[in-house]
C-alpha cells in the first residue's frame, strides 16, 4: 500500500520541483520542523510556512524544495533538498577541517499563497526512513475582503538572539515604517505564544493632530520583552500590513 506521501506525489500538482544537473549528487535533507502558526490566517492573507533543519556540514549546499499540493483535501507535502559537494576538501578522502565539519542550521520560507478558509495540513519528513510528520493550521474567513482584521503596522525587520539560555527572557527588536503623518504605533504589542511559535501583533492608531493627514514615511523601532521560554527551537512571527509577516528563528538551550 502506498504511503500518503507517495500518493500525493502521484496525484497532486507539483508547485515547485527541484531541477539539478545530472552530475550533481542531490540528497534530501530531513526537516527538524515546519513552522506555521496554527491560527491567525485569513483568506486574504498570503500564507507562509518555514522549513527548519540542519545541513550535516559545510560540504552541503541548500537547494530547492519540492512542494506538492492537494487543495481539494487541503493538504501539502514538502521536501527539502541539498547538493553534496565532493570536490576539494569535501572529496571524502580525509576528515574535514574544524571549520567545515560543524552542522549548518537553516530556516527557509515557503509561500503557499492565499487559501480558502478551512483546516490545512503540511506533511514533512523528520527522518528519511520513518513516517511523515504533520503540522496543521487554520485559515478563517476575513471579516472584510480587502483589509486585515487588525490595523497592523508596516513592520519590515525583526531581530532576536540566535541562542538563549533557559531562564533568559526573550528580547525582540522590530522596526518598520509609518506611511501616514497621523499614524502612531500602539504602545502595547500583543504577544501570543502557542507551542513553538511566538506571534507579535504590532498595530497602529490614528492620531488626529489637526490639519490634513499626509502620506509621509516615518521610521519606527520598538523592543518587546517576552517571558523566558522552555528549551526548544522557536519561530518569531510578526504580523505586518496587508497579510504579510516578518520572521526569525532562535533556539533556547539548557
Amino acid at each position: 500500500m502506498k504511503s500518503l506521501f507517495q500518493t500525493l506525489t502521484v496525484l497532486a500538482s507539483v508547485v515547485a520541483a527541484p531541477a539539478f544537473a545530472a552530475e550533481a549528487e542531490v540528497v534530501e535533507i530531513p526537516l527538524a520542523q515546519v513552522f506555521v502558526p496554527a491560527t491567525g490566517f485569513d483568506d486574504n492573507d498570503s500564507v507562509e510556512i518555514f522549513l527548519d533543519g540542519t545541513l550535516p556540514n559545510s560540504c552541503y549546499t541548500l537547494e530547492k524544495h519540492k512542494l506538492v499540493s492537494d487543495l481539494p483535501r487541503r493538504h501539502f507535502a514538502i521536501q527539502q533538498f541539498a547538493i553534496r559537494n565532493r570536490d576539494g576538501i569535501c572529496d571524502g578522502t580525509s576528515p574535514l577541517p574544524a571549520g567545515f565539519s560543524s552542522p549548518v542550521p537553516f530556516t527557509v520560507p515557503v509561500t503557499l499563497g492565499r487559501l480558502e478558509r478551512g483546516l490545512y495540513g503540511v506533511s514533512f519528513r523528520q527522518s528519511l526512513t520513518g513516517p511523515s510528520s504533520l503540522r496543521r493550521f487554520r485559515v478563517d474567513a476575513a471579516p472584510v475582503a480587502t483589509a486585515d482584521s487588525r490595523f497592523y503596522a508596516m513592520t519590515r525587520n525583526v531581530v532576536v538572539a540566535d541562542v538563549l539560555r533557559v531562564g533568559q527572557p526573550l528580547k525582540i527588536e522590530i522596526s518598520g515604517v509609518l506611511n501616514n503623518s497621523c499614524y502612531e504605533l500602539e504602545d502595547k504589542v500583543d504577544v501570543e505564544i502557542v507551542d513553538d511559535i511566538v506571534v507579535l501583533m504590532p498595530t497602529v492608531k490614528m492620531q488626529e493632530k489637526g490639519g490634513a493627514c499626509l502620506e509621509v514615511i516615518r521610521p519606527f523601532a520598538k523592543s518587546v520583552l517576552v517571558r523566558a521560554l522552555p528549551a526548544k527551537r522557536y519561530l518569531v512571527h510578526v504580523r505586518s500590513m496587508h497579510g504579510r509577516s516578518v520572521n526569525a528563528s532562535f533556539t533556547v538551550t539548557r
